[in-house]
């Protein structure tokens, strides 16, 4: 009764009979004929539509989306990934590097699964502790620390502080205002290495994290920050 009513409703849709019906069963009639090839090639198109559609959504389900800092994208993300992939080889791994801004910006927005980034006042995204990565003062190698193991944050005042531009001047400018502190802030637009190169030739101090040193062998000082 379901399929016969559906039938009576395309017929009436259509405006002519498409099935005649007796005592030897149902046929097409010569207008039914017609259409045929058209509902078929209609159909088919619609599974291939189908299909297509399963394997778009399919193809999403297969790429995992990381935004991270350079640093962590450089010293942790290999390794991550390396242990993900021998749990999941059918999954593929797409990196975003960004600061910390872009970071958080990709995940609110659905353009990043997950983010590495800083802790950050406001940060109303779900939040898993991973590690400590301390903040360390780079210093110039003839920099005087005067027998100390740890540089108070209070001596950049007066220095020309070389900000870095990817990632941690928001924890940068967070320890500073902490302890009231105004160094000469330049702005760069360049690396980590770039900075770091820069206080190895005296051009000024500034702040990275552990991370970011992770294995470098440059000619500066980096020292915890008291």
């Amino acid at each position: 009764s379901g399929l016969t009513h559906m039938m009576n409703s395309l017929e009436k849709e259509v405006g002519f009979t498409l099935l005649e019906r007796g005592r030897s069963g149902v046929r097409l009639t010569e207008e039914g004929e017609r259409i045929a090839p058209a509902v078929r090639e209609f159909l088919q198109a619609n599974a291939r539509l189908d299909s297509v559609i399963e394997q778009v959504a399919s193809s999403r389900t297969e790429i995992i989306r990381v935004s991270a800092y350079a640093s962590i994208a450089m010293h942790w993300l290999p390794e991550v990934i390396q242990q993900f992939r021998r749990i999941h080889p059918e999954l593929t791994v797409d990196i975003q590097m960004g600061s910390v801004e872009e970071v958080y910006r990709w995940v609110r927005e659905d353009k990043a699964d997950v983010g590495f980034a800083s802790l950050q006042d406001g940060m109303t995204m779900d939040w898993v502790p991973l590690a400590e990565d301390p903040l360390l003062a780079i210093l110039p190698p003839e920099y005087d620390l005067g027998g100390r193991e740890r540089f108070d944050v209070r001596d950049f005042s007066g220095h020309e502080f070389l900000m870095p531009s990817m990632g941690f001047h928001l924890d940068i400018l967070r320890a500073l205002n902490r302890s009231g502190v105004t160094p000469v802030i330049r702005t760069t637009q360049v690396s980590d290495s770039v900075i770091i190169s820069m206080v190895e030739h005296g051009l000024g101090v500034s702040v990275l994290s552990e991370l970011v040193l992770n294995g470098r062998r440059d000619d500066v000082q980096a020292v915890p920050l008291d």
